[in-house]
């Protein structure tokens, strides 16, 4: 493994510092707690970097170009419920988990009454 302290810029006294940092009882408590929040997750989204931000524009190009529209700025915002849905589907079509299968499956209902 490369010496950090030659691959970026910072000294050894702050690499040594950082490592101390991460060995502490402390951190180790935090960094558990948040596998924890994770391990409970069931219903992860698959956005990239660019996040809801993203997905809103992507779905606002589809729905212009749906609907014939010059620009994707005059397409109608999706709902906030549209985006949760979208986040969670895979390419194959299918939910990332069964809680958020159900999850959008309620919401499906929902619309329709």
């Amino acid at each position: 493994m490369k010496n950090p302290c030659q691959q970026y810029t910072f000294t050894e006294e702050d690499w040594m510092q950082f490592r101390a940092s991460r060995e502490s009882e402390e951190w180790k408590g935090k960094r558990l707690a948040a596998q924890e929040r994770q391990r409970l997750n069931d219903a992860p989204h698959l956005l990239s970097r660019g996040g809801y931000a993203k997905l809103e524009k992507k779905l606002k190009k589809s729905r212009a170009d749906a609907l014939g529209l010059e620009s994707p700025d005059l397409a109608p915002a999706p709902a906030r419920y549209e985006l949760c849905k979208a986040a969670r589907t895979k390419s194959d079509r299918n939910m990332t988990s069964s809680s958020a299968a159900l999850i959008s499956q309620r919401i499906s209902i929902a619309q329709r009454n």
